[in-house]
């Protein structure tokens, strides 16, 4: 056949040939209709050709990602193990990076020590607690983590919002982001 035609058959037994190699290369499987659902398919175990048989094409298209995929992971991995290799300029900055990475670690580290200590100062000088950055550790963005900059807990002894008991709305506004609070103030 010539180049970007489909490859002729001159016969019905030829055509079947084709089908049968698609079937061996796997690159056509031969299925059967499932008695509860009409529209689902399972892969026949028997992968040869029949007329009123169900066929799937299988393809799982480039596979460029994969390959450049492959070769990132072998280059990151090289250039771990050639560290010693690498130049002084690049090694300092890699332990500047490191550096900084460890200590804005230890200034969370820090930063959620201050904050519990400041809130059982408070919660033993008034019965609230302050929080300090009430969003630190809730689940929100970057930002909004730090956004109110303090928030004091409701009191266990709040009135019980409408259909629940004291404990359990006393419980909910003390679990409830300190943006919650605020709106419910």
């Amino acid at each position: 056949s010539e180049e970007g035609q489909a490859p002729r058959v001159s016969s019905r037994d030829e055509a079947i040939e084709w089908v049968q190699e698609l079937l061996d290369f796997q690159l056509v499987v031969r299925c059967d209709r499932n008695a509860g659902d009409s529209r689902q398919l399972s892969v026949n175990p028997m992968q040869n050709f029949e007329e009123d048989a169900y066929y799937a094409w299988l393809y799982e298209g480039s596979q460029l990602m994969v390959i450049l995929g492959g070769i990132g992971v072998v280059a990151v991995v090289l250039a771990g193990v050639m560290f010693p290799l690498w130049p002084s300029v690049l090694r300092n900055g890699t332990w500047y990076l490191s550096m900084l990475a460890l200590g804005l670690l230890g200034l969370l580290f820090a930063t959620a020590i201050v904050r519990l200590i400041i809130y059982l100062i408070t919660m033993v000088a008034a019965p609230q607690g302050l929080w300090i950055f009430p969003n630190l550790f809730e689940d929100v963005g970057f930002f909004e983590s730090f956004v109110p900059l303090y928030a004091w807990e409701v009191p266990k002894d709040a009135k019980p919002a409408p259909g629940g008991s004291a404990k359990t709305s006393a419980a909910a506004a003390t679990m409830a982001p300190a943006s919650d609070q605020k709106k419910a103030e």
